[in-house]
């Protein structure tokens, strides 16, 4: 019932990341059928490697074998910046490759970066192949956030506060920033900043998509419709009896697409389904599936509507029988069977096989779950309380695996990886409340580990599966609850995202890189209206900040504002209203002079108030100075501070202090208290006059430090003497040092001095330009620094213009200077204006190159020139051109003659204004066509030779000159009239052209002479009989005649060898270029090849072998002929033949009898081969004497070989039982007998005991089997 999507998978990287199973193609094999085609796999990637965030990016997959495009199969995109294998975690998509070869992926990745790789998967036919890994880099963008203050109290005293903030953003990677408390009222002054560097994922409330233009929405399927590259989707409604599709704009919101009409539908898929690389739209209706072929502009047109049976219920899509086009596997509920639809490639389908179910199949996916590598199918059987498994070979057909027993009625299944294992797993939801986890095996079987509870708030039609935490763990969606995987298959609640519709689709719809999801929802009640919601994930950030301490007093409006980070944009919050409270204030004072001052002396205090500004609040109002109870003075608040100045302090210790007053906004605040001693000595005055202003760069001297006192002492200056002084207005300083230190205190003064600016004087530099240009750049010299200054304390540059234009005439123009932006500290300015020459632009007039007939005369007018470097758009008259080669008579031989232009006038141009060089062109006398009258006739020529053989006589022409062919060594391909080209050559070649025209010549034919030879071998079928020709030309062949010529004889398959007549007549020979003459051929007819191979025989070494006559192998017999007997001989037949005298030749002769005749053969004998192998041999002890024998003294055992036709060599070794398995070993002697002496040793017991010989075998015979017992006593 899912929809599914095999086109576009995902709308970025940072999704395809998180994303596990969202489609089961994440677990499709690779083919692994044999004998396959090698592919090459290429990837592009449009507009760069370099790219902004939530730039649509566009991969082309190209995939050629042997250099031709390959039209089927599925091409893997796979981001592997951060994997190893293109596998589920690092898949952006999966496309059907085009007609054209081609799979085409259009999406925005992530900021950060890449490494891109395009993997065909391979068909039954064509291999695997994988483009190389390219890097894609994309810089950071912003994603909106937002900033929430939940909740605010106050504290009740002091202005002080707490809040509660949420900001929101982002899911992937974690937020981070900093959150701070603005006070909107006082200039947005920051109470106080959090930072954070963490957040949770959490989801956007419910918003709808759609309304009223959906119906009754159940199922939906995702994809680029519009080539975008920014997710769509499509909803369908069984009730309404259509389609509905949505245009996403990337950013979360949708516009209405087109409708395309259905019947009942069920489920729908978004796939490409004719290989053209544009998205197209399967729709499961009641009996048929729709195909809606996609314009790839958001548009479709119907394409087929295949019948699938009856009440088809859940489809997937899938490549069946492995040949790279995708198939549909459908679910019908009332027939009770799994029904294939095989692709054609071009949008229409035909039926596959069906194979049954249990009751009421309903949902189905695929996937490879037994990792052969061939598509699978799941499917739940609603009536039974089941799933079924079937499994395929890759071919389209399948066979029932496992069915998995349920404890409810199932509804929908998904395909994911729930323990990290590789393999695909099942998650299956019931009819309500719920689904059951089932970890795959890897061979088709399942094992159920947990089960997820939706509660009474949802019920469990709808699933998907996502990494929605990026935790590297699939996690799943039942019902409208999120539920967070742990890697082992067992999953905790999480969120209730909402929604608890009959489907759920997956997809970046905001392109933030988190999974968002799409949830068709309806009531089940009449009218069953319903809408599509959309819930985006984002992450998720909560803030306790405390304490905020509003500053000031009153109302204040507050706002929360979060600072963004790399992926984050900032924002704030709305205002909240919290009261404020005063501020704290502290005074501080300082007197100078510091603590002591003399009688008389001006005492000055400074009260500085902290802070002395918040904000856009400043501290105002009046500070009080006393000295104990008495109060010196008051003094206005100025920027926090406030100044007081007394001569009244006595003789003695003064206890100071400053109180600030306060006001509304700031508290009241006293200073600590300073004491003051004022001592009895008495400050000497000083004159000092105001010097007279000076100019800058002039040192200070006595005439402006000049103070004097009447007391005796010295004067030290502030700046020295010598100093150079900056212009404006300066201030000297002076302190006077008493000679009477104790009578007099030192004393200072100052004066201010007046430093007027020095003048530069600002020459403007001469320029020059040719007339018609631009000016130029214009530069100025500079003269009257002072005290080592240079240009580099200018500040800006003068202006320098000049009246001159493009169209100015030759001639000289000021140029003005002036002050532009120029500017000095210590300068004012003079200027001085230079001068702008404009000279003569540099005009090339070059002639036109003509051309004449011999003979002719030429006007050479005034207007056959071009020129170069006119300025202005300004024309030049006319010219006056002259040549010696315009005369009639100018001849070829003094071509070609100059042209020679001079004296320009007329047009717009002014000569004045440019220096002309004048160049020659060329003219050239072209040669006269003289006129011929009367053409030559040429005489008749034999096929095969040249035009030189034909004879030209005649021909008049209005100049002299000779008649000849053109091509006189050319042989004309055809007998019979050929027109050929003959050429005059006037006898003055100088002046005049050849001239050639067309004269019929007659072409006869030429004589061929037909005959034919044949052979063959006796017995054999007649060769088909071909003739020969005699006396081709022109490097013809027989492809040059037309027909055959009859050929006849009277040899058959039995004729007997000999040479035979075959008769040439001319049956339907012909030819354009031959005449013929017949000449009859012979037919010989050879002896027929005969090999007679005698058999390869055998036999055992001391037997004589009867050779016979028939054991032998004729080859080449014809007519089915027999070789009744052939004289077989060899030298290996008789009995003394030995094994190492084998093999022996069989010779084979005297072939005879039977039905052939040996004068009808060439007959060749082959030798056979006969091989003597060992005989087996017979032991047998034939004496002991003498028996018994004595323990310790010998005994002699007799024994023999047999058989004896050739005498056995070698020994016979014999063993006695008795307790110390006494042996002996004798040899063979010329009549194959021996004897060998044992000796029991000394104490062996008085028993009976048994001996058995062995016989150890040679090059004729094998060794024996140990002899039959003989018995011998011992006593």
């Amino acid at each position: 019932m899912f929809a599914q999507s095999f086109s576009v998978r995902f709308s970025s990287s940072r999704l395809a990341l998180r994303l596990s199973g969202l489609l089961c193609s994440c677990f499709l094999s690779a083919s692994v059928w044999a004998a396959k085609t090698p592919t090459t796999t290429t990837l592009g990637i449009a507009p760069g490697t370099s790219v902004s965030e939530r730039t649509i990016l566009t991969f082309s997959a190209t995939v050629t074998a042997g250099g031709s495009p390959v039209s089927s199969g599925q091409v893997k995109f796979c981001d592997m910046e951060n994997a190893t294998f293109c596998e589920e975690g690092s898949l952006l998509a999966k496309v059907w490759v085009t007609r054209t070869g081609t799979a085409t992926l259009r999406i925005p990745l992530a900021y950060g970066s890449h490494k891109i790789q395009a993997v065909f998967q391979g068909t039954s036919t064509y291999g695997v192949s994988a483009s190389s890994a390219q890097r894609v880099d994309v810089a950071s963008g912003a994603v909106s956030t937002a900033t929430r203050i939940i909740s605010s109290q106050s504290y009740g005293y002091g202005g002080l506060y707490q809040a509660q903030v949420a900001v929101t953003g982002a899911p992937i990677p974690p937020m981070s920033g900093s959150l701070s408390m603005l006070d909107t009222t006082n200039a947005n002054y920051n109470l106080v900043s959090i930072s954070f560097t963490d957040s949770t994922i959490g989801f956007t409330p419910l918003a709808s998509v759609g309304g009223t233009a959906i119906g009754q929405p159940q199922f939906t399927a995702v994809g680029d419709f519009n080539g975008d590259g920014k997710l769509d989707f499509v909803v369908v409604s069984n009730l309404a009896n259509k389609a509905q599709v949505f245009l996403g704009d990337g950013l979360g919101s949708f516009t209405q697409g087109a409708t395309l009409a259905a019947d009942s539908p069920n489920a729908v898929i978004a796939a490409d389904l004719n290989g053209d690389g544009k998205l197209d739209i399967a729709i499961l209706n009641l009996e048929t599936i729709a195909i809606y072929l996609g314009n790839g502009d958001g548009t479709f047109r119907l394409k087929s509507s295949p019948s699938t049976g009856d009440w088809g219920y859940g489809f997937t899509i899938g490549d069946f029988n492995d040949d790279g086009i995708p198939d549909f596997a459908v679910t019908e509920n009332y027939l009770n069977v799994v029904q294939l639809l095989l692709g054609n490639g071009d949008g229409t389908f035909r039926l596959g096989a069906s194979f049954p179910s249990g009751n009421n199949p309903e949902d189905i996916v695929t996937a490879d779950f037994n990792h052969d590598g061939a598509m699978d199918l799941a499917f739940v059987n609603q009536m039974d309380y089941t799933a079924s498994v079937l499994l395929g070979d890759g071919t389209g057909n399948f066979t029932l695996g496992s069915t998995i027993s349920l404890s409810d009625s199932p509804y929908t299944l998904v395909v994911g990886d729930f323990n990290n294992d590789g393999i695909p797993d099942l998650g299956i939801s019931a009819l309500v409340q719920g689904a059951s986890i089932f970890l795959g095996a890897g061979d088709g079987s399942f094992t159920q580990v947990s089960t997820v509870s939706c509660g009474s708030s949802a019920n469990g039609y709808g699933m998907a599966v996502a990494d929605f935490n990026a935790d590297g763990k699939t996690d799943l969606v039942v019902g409208g609850t999120l539920f967070l995987g742990d890697g082992t298959g067992n999953f905790s609640v999480f969120h209730y995202v909402g929604g608890n519709g009959s489907a759920v689709s997956i997809g970046d719809f905001n392109g933030d890189g988190g999974p968002d999801l799409i949830t068709p929802v309806y009531s089940s009640n009449s009218p069953y209206s319903g809408n599509v919601y959309l819930s985006l994930e984002q992450g998720s950030v909560s803030l306790l900040v405390a304490p905020i301490r509003v500053l000031g007093a009153g109302t204040h409006n507050v706002m929360a504002s979060y600072s963004g980070d790399a992926l984050n944009a900032a924002s704030h919050s709305s205002i909240v209203a919290m009261t404020g409270a005063q501020i704290n204030t502290t005074l501080l004072l300082n007197a100078f002079p510091e603590k002591s001052a003399n009688l008389g002396d001006t005492v000055q205090f400074l009260a500085t108030l902290s802070p002395q500004t918040v904000g856009a609040y400043l501290p105002t109002g009046i500070v009080t100075f006393s000295d104990g109870a008495t109060v010196l003075g008051t003094s206005p608040l100025v920027q926090g501070l406030a100044t007081l100045s007394t001569t009244t302090l006595t003789t003695g210790s003064h206890s100071i202090k400053a109180a600030f007053a306060g006001n509304s906004n700031f508290k009241a605040s006293t200073s600590p208290i300073m004491v003051v001693t004022v001592a009895g000595t008495i400050t000497p005055v000083i004159t000092w006059a105001t010097p007279v202003p000076i100019t800058y760069g002039t040192p200070l001297s006595a005439t402006q430090l000049n103070a004097s006192t009447t007391v005796p002492g010295t004067f030290v200056y502030t700046p020295a003497a010598g100093t150079v002084l900056a212009s404006g207005a300066q201030t000297l300083s002076v302190t006077f040092n008493p000679t009477d230190t104790t009578t007099y205190n030192p004393a200072s003064a100052t004066v201010q001095l007046t430093v007027n600016k020095a003048t530069i004087t600002v020459t403007a530099n001469n320029a020059t330009r040719p007339y018609g240009g631009a000016n130029p750049s214009f530069t100025a010299s500079y003269a009257g620094f002072v005290n080592g200054d240079t240009v580099s304390v200018l500040i800006g540059a003068p202006s320098l213009a000049s009246s001159a234009t493009a169209t100015s005439p030759v001639g000289s123009y000021v140029i003005t200077a002036s002050l532009g932006t120029l500017a000095a500290t210590n300068y004012s300015f003079t200027f001085v204006n230079g001068s702008l020459s404009v000279t003569q632009r540099a005009l090339t007039i070059t002639a036109n190159n003509q051309s004449k007939t011999y003979g002719q005369t030429l006007t050479l007018g005034t207007t056959a020139f071009t020129s170069s470097e006119l300025q202005n758009g300004e024309t030049i008259g006319g010219v006056t051109l002259t040549s010696a080669g315009a005369a009639t008579g100018a001849s070829v031989a003094g071509s070609p003659y100059s042209i020679t232009p001079s004296a320009a006038t007329g047009g717009t141009f002014t000569t004045s204004n440019y220096s002309i060089t004048y160049v020659n062109a060329s003219l050239t006398v072209n040669k006269a066509t003289p006129t011929v009258s009367i053409w030559p006739a040429a005489g008749a020529i034999t096929y095969g030779q040249s035009l030189a053989s034909s004879v030209l006589s005649g021909g008049t022409a209005s100049v002299g000159g000779t008649f000849g062919f053109t091509t006189p060594g050319y042989i004309p391909p055809v007998a019979g009239t050929n027109a050929q080209s003959v050429t005059f050559t006037p006898a003055d070649a100088v002046d005049y052209n050849l001239v050639s025209a067309t004269v019929n010549v007659l072409v006869n034919k030429a004589p061929l002479t037909v005959s034919a030879t044949a052979t063959k071998y006796y017995g054999d079928a007649n060769p088909t009989l071909t003739p020969t020709y005699t006396a081709f030309v022109n490097g013809d062949t027989s492809a040059a005649l037309s027909g055959s010529p009859n050929l006849a004889t009277t040899v058959t398959q039995t004729t007997t060898p000999g040479t035979y007549t075959i008769t040439v007549t001319v049956g339907t020979l012909s030819s354009t270029n031959y005449s013929f003459t017949y000449v009859n051929g012979s037919f010989t007819v050879a002896k027929a090849p005969l090999a007679i191979t005698a058999n390869d025989r055998t036999k055992t070494a001391g037997t004589t072998l009867t050779m016979g006559t028939t054991l032998f192998t004729a080859t080449g017999l014809k007519l089915g002929q027999t070789v009744g007997a052939v004289t077989l001989t060899s030298t290996g037949s008789g009995a003394s033949a030995t094994v190492a005298g084998s093999p022996y030749a069989i010779v084979p002769s005297n072939a005879r009898t039977g039905t052939f005749n040996i004068n009808n053969y060439a007959v060749n004998y082959v030798n056979g081969s006969l091989a003597v192998t060992q005989a087996t041999s017979t032991t047998t002890l034939t004496s002991d004497t003498p028996d018994p024998s004595r323990a310790g003294s010998p005994f002699t055992v007799g024994f023999s070989v047999t058989p004896a036709t050739l005498v056995p060599t070698g020994t016979v070794t014999i063993v006695m039982d008795d307790p110390a398995a006494t042996t002996c070993t004798g040899t063979l002697n010329a009549t194959g007998t021996g004897t060998c002496v044992m000796t029991p040793p000394v104490g062996t017991p008085n028993l009976v005991y048994t001996m058995t010989g062995t016989y150890s075998g040679d090059s004729n015979y094998l060794p024996s089997a140990p002899s039959a017992g003989r018995t011998h006593h011992v006593n």
